[in-house]
């Protein structure tokens, strides 16, 4: 019996350290004005042994705004503004207009926070992992039938986003890794301005 109570203690002890880590979280991303930061985002394709590296840099504007502005091996710019999504590449100067696509996943996740939505509305919370330096949240989508798996990692010390891995259902991942990350304490202006030779395509 002893050990039964001991063992179930144990355990509520640790959800309730594990509750209370995602409610710090929370907190931090949900009283913030936006983000800044740097990014490394590489990609592998399932059946492909090449991986793709692209650099850049991401604004998040709450309450709707997100531009990830990549600067390598090519610029582009995608902007989200609301329900509107702008992919634009300024070297071919063409724009293509339309509501967020479901492959999208790492935008969908940025345009999540700029919402400030709960996690546990959207994922289950599968495990909180403490590393050194580092919390990691494993997530699993409730209604994503594109997103197999997700995990973020915080810095322990401040939550600032050190890194995000996500596997989709087809085996392809993705994995973002952040420097010069910011939480901002007011909203920033967030636009993109398309030049009148701009080719615009709309979906």
């Amino acid at each position: 019996m002893y050990r039964t109570l001991a063992l179930f203690l144990a355990v509520l002890v640790y959800n309730i350290s594990e509750a209370s880590i995602l409610d710090k979280i929370q907190e931090k991303l949900q009283n913030s004005k936006g983000i800044e930061a740097e990014f490394i985002q590489t990609s592998e394709i399932e059946g492909f042994n090449d991986k793709s590296t692209f650099k850049g840099y991401l604004y998040i504007s709450k309450p709707d705004k997100v531009k990830i502005q990549y600067v390598s091996p090519e610029p582009n710019i995608i902007f989200v503004n609301g329900k509107e999504t702008i992919v634009y590449n300024p070297v071919e100067k063409q724009a293509v207009i339309s509501e967020l696509p479901d492959q999208f996943i790492v935008v969908k996740i940025f345009k999540l926070i700029a919402e400030g939505k709960d996690f546990t509305q959207l994922f289950n919370v599968i495990k909180i992992e403490e590393k050194k330096n580092r919390v990691v949240l494993h997530l699993l989508p409730k209604n994503d039938n594109q997103l197999k798996s997700l995990s973020i990692s915080f810095s322990s010390k401040n939550y600032l986003i050190k890194e995000l891995n996500i596997e989709d259902k087809e085996g392809n991942k993705i994995k973002v890794s952040f420097k010069k990350f910011k939480y901002l304490d007011k909203p920033i202006e967030l636009g993109l301005k398309l030049d009148k030779d701009v080719e615009i395509m709309r979906y």
